[in-house]
């Protein structure tokens, strides 16, 4: 309309940094697992609390290391988020980037002091969760950082029993095995239920090389499981010559 003056609008919008959505989840913890990094900088500029979790428990750091955003994480880290802060399992930051096989996360947040024997709900340290992926480079970097290689799960699996039994010997987990033995790792430890223990469960997985990597590293070449069975007798139940042979040369 002639005549009218047009008001400026105003560029400071007052909307609420912290509004949530029905999972609990804020602008912040939306932004950290896609890695929007400015978006995080631009929030946490604007007071957004850092560490705020969503339904699950997810604080934006744990949902930037499960997602292999480095940048994000170091965003994150530098302006002071919990770097052990675990969600409603138990799983820290470290916890899951050890279970995704994020080697650059992992370094960040071991640099930042992350505790490396900090269990989950299941007993899992990022130890333990790293045997299961069987990625010696994120063994690497937390055995020099005095994590223990044998406190054990739920389940009384430790990092050695998880890569001598849990997975296939041909998806080169001799290399694990090889490298928490270089670190102290015990040899026998049984599981819950007493079977298997951990050289008489890779004779009967048929992992020939994890058998003889064992037996290298320990004297209780007869022990017993709970029914009686030696790793012999395991071996020879199901038919593996190779494991057979192994144990008896």
């Amino acid at each position: 309309m002639a005549g009218t003056t047009r008001q400026p609008r105003c560029c400071w919008h007052r909307v609420q940094v912290e509004a949530a959505d029905a999972s609990r989840q804020t602008p912040l913890t939306l932004a950290a697992p896609q890695g929007h990094t400015e978006v995080l900088q631009c929030l946490l500029a604007h007071g957004t609390e850092i560490s705020r979790p969503d339904w699950e428990g997810w604080a934006a750091l744990r949902s930037a290391a499960c997602t292999q955003h480095t940048e994000a994480v170091a965003t994150l880290l530098w302006m002071g988020a919990e770097v052990d802060r675990a969600d409603a399992e138990g799983r820290t930051a470290l916890r899951a980037a050890a279970w995704g096989s994020h080697k650059d996360v992992v370094w960040m947040l071991l640099w930042h002091g992350a505790c490396v024997d900090q269990a989950d709900a299941e007993g899992r340290t990022p130890l333990i969760a790293a045997a299961y992926i069987g990625h010696c480079p994120i063994m690497e970097l937390l055995l020099p950082h005095g994590t223990n290689p044998n406190p054990a799960d739920a389940d009384r699996h430790a990092a050695l029993s998880v890569a001598a039994l849990c997975v296939p010997g041909s998806w080169g987990y001799s290399k694990v095995v090889r490298l928490l033995l270089e670190h102290g790792a015990y040899v026998e430890q049984r599981v819950r239920d007493g079977w298997p223990q951990t050289t008489a469960g890779a004779a009967y997985e048929g992992h020939t090389e994890i058998v003889e990597l064992l037996l290298e590293a320990s004297t209780q070449v007869d022990e017993v499981n709970v029914a009686g069975h030696t790793a012999l007798l395991v071996a020879a139940t199901v038919g593996h010559r190779a494991v057979v042979s192994a144990l008896l040369f």
